[in-house]
């Protein structure tokens, strides 16, 4: 069943592939840390040295998430009726293609039971650093490639 999403949250690997992510993006990575370059003592000695439990949305997530994101991963939330955010390493040319497919295929027919229903809905593209910040929506993003 594929519904118009409020809420909706994803990874998108280095090579394109779309991991639709449940509850948080960091419960993603503990669920699966080899599909992400890491292994669970790694994780588990990145939360002991911030004094957070195992999945605590804090600084080791941050320190994760950061890790993850600077291997080429893309993370991408929709925040209820206010914008979708995607944090990247870069915006290089193969990375603005797979958002633009990512997005077509987001509008059109949907991803992991999501579809998104407002082709307006904004869309902030940022590095986690704040290195940089691009504005666009989702329609634009999808025929921007």
């Amino acid at each position: 069943m594929i519904r118009t999403t409020p809420t909706a949250a994803f990874w998108i690997s280095p090579g394109g592939e779309i991991l639709g992510v449940g509850t948080s993006h960091i419960s993603k990575i503990i669920d699966t840390p080899e599909r992400f370059g890491l292994t669970m003592t790694y994780l588990k000695a990145v939360y002991k040295d911030y004094g957070e439990p195992l999945g605590f949305e804090g600084k080791a997530r941050d320190m994760i998430v950061r890790e993850v994101i600077s291997r080429g991963w893309i993370r991408l939330r929709r925040y209820p009726n206010n914008c979708w955010k995607i944090n990247l390493v870069d915006f290089s040319e193969q990375v603005q293609v797979t958002l633009a497919c990512w997005a077509k295929r987001m509008l059109c027919s949907g991803i992991s039971g999501f579809i998104e229903g407002d082709g307006y809905m904004p869309v902030i593209t940022s590095h986690p650093d704040g290195c940089f910040e691009h504005k666009t929506t989702m329609k634009d993003l999808a025929q921007s490639r």
